[in-house]
């Protein structure tokens, strides 16, 4: 879970700003939000509103771009990234994380400094022991209390100056000979929680490998049954139906593979929006086509409206909230969305989702601002500053009665992050 996620002079960010899930003070009012972990109470979900280019989705970007220099084991991908006004102009990028793992209410604490080139300093805790796992400053790393020599061994002569010593360590498999390592499980749990914590834009979609291999997952077909049967799109029922010996052909023909076998002699593409699956067995090829049943008739995803192809990319996270413990950060929730229909998706989201799943969102859908959707402290706004720089606060700060009406209070200016626009743009 999320505890925390501070970011500086990162995108439009130049001293550092904190997005806190934490429980500022304890209230009767939706108690299904909070999570005890390890005596901290931590929220389950979380909205931000904000006018355009204000920073809400940067934000986001920020924390996905931690993620892909832990995925991919450089700080590279920050270069450039820096905020370019103000007092943070050629100062050091800062990232720091504040989680717990699925399945454990132990804390971690990773902290990440950078200017692009090089990895300045690192450092992972264990903050429900107060420990410190390792420390690194420049190419220079430590592991305090660890005396398994494999660790040093494992950054020995291979850490690069861009390289994350967390990405090293995964690397170097401490998970695959976490039985022979000491004190391996720690750095185990620590690196599960950073992969449990995701990012989705507004324009994301699923490949069609990531889709086929769900539609394979038990449960995952009902869930999405059910999911777009609640949507009210008017489709009963999806299913893999053959293609004719000339479609196939023009499938094949495309060249719209895009990506590798998801089991032994069946690949699946993409192409015009709709999912394909071709099976080669003994010399034999066949194909089939996802398709969406609307009373007697099953149509092409071609042919559904860019809601409902909407809700279709979003069921792979929702259906991960459902059956795990992870955290997903959602660009513009209501994009293609009727209100009510995002609405629902969130209010399903704290009823029947994983207790200890977390869904953050963005939007600029005031009448998903409501008080019996969200508390006051899980609401969060994003405002641009004079020097373009981007604050981030929550509504709690501003003690509003949760019997208010939250939307209009925000739309009359109470809580800023508002647009303010000309009288000459307004009228023309």
């Amino acid at each position: 879970m999320l505890v925390s996620f501070k970011v500086a002079n990162v995108y439009s960010f130049d001293s550092m700003v904190e997005f806190s899930m934490v429980v500022p003070r304890k209230t009767s009012r939706h108690k299904n939000h909070v999570v005890d972990l390890d005596g901290m109470p931590v929220l389950r979900g979380a909205i931000m509103y904000g006018a355009n280019a204000a920073g809400k989705s940067n934000f986001l970007k920020a924390l996905k771009l931690l993620r892909l220099m832990i995925d991919v084991g450089s700080c590279r991908s920050a270069l450039g990234m820096q905020f370019k006004r103000g007092a943070s102009v050629g100062q050091d990028m800062v990232f720091e994380l504040v989680y717990s793992a699925p399945g454990d209410s132990d804390i971690f604490r990773y902290r990440l400094e950078t200017n692009g080139d090089s990895v300045l300093h690192e450092v992972l805790e264990l903050l429900s022991d107060k420990r410190v796992l390792f420390e690194r400053t420049r190419l220079k790393v430590d592991f305090p209390g660890q005396e398994d020599a494999w660790y040093h061994t494992a950054m020995d002569r291979s850490l690069r100056k861009d390289g994350l010593c967390i990405s090293q360590l995964e690397g170097r498999g401490i998970e695959d000979n976490a039985q022979s390592i000491a004190g391996a499980s720690v750095f185990v749990k620590a690196l599960s929680g950073v992969r449990a914590i995701n990012v989705i834009h507004s324009n994301a979609s699923m490949t069609a490998n990531s889709f086929a291999r769900l539609f394979d997952v038990q449960g995952f077909r009902d869930f999405l049954l059910d999911l777009i049967v609640a949507a009210d799109v008017g489709i009963a029922d999806v299913q893999w139906h053959p293609l004719s010996r000339p479609q196939m052909r023009m499938l094949l023909d495309s060249r719209a593979d895009d990506g590798n076998d998801v089991k032994d002699g069946i690949s699946f593409m993409q192409r015009m929006g709709s999912f394909f699956a071709v099976a080669r067995k003994d010399g034999d090829t066949k194909a089939f086509e996802l398709r969406f049943k609307h009373g007697d008739v099953f149509m092409s995803a071609r042919e559904e409206s860019e809601g409902t192809i909407r809700l279709l990319h979003m069921s792979g996270f929702l259906f991960g909230l459902l059956t795990a413990e992870e955290t997903w950060f959602v660009d513009e929730i209501d994009c293609h969305l009727h209100p009510f229909l995002a609405k629902m998706l969130l209010t399903r989201f704290f009823g029947e989702y994983n207790a200890r799943s977390q869904l953050i969102v963005t939007t600029h859908d005031t009448n998903l601002m409501a008080s019996d959707v969200w508390r006051t402290d899980e609401v969060w706004f994003a405002e641009k500053r004079g020097d373009g720089s981007t604050d981030l606060y929550s509504m709690y700060q501003f003690t509003p009665r949760y019997d208010k009406n939250l939307a209009k209070g925000y739309l009359q200016g109470l809580y800023g992050a508002l647009p303010f626009l000309s009288r000459k743009q307004c009228h023309g």
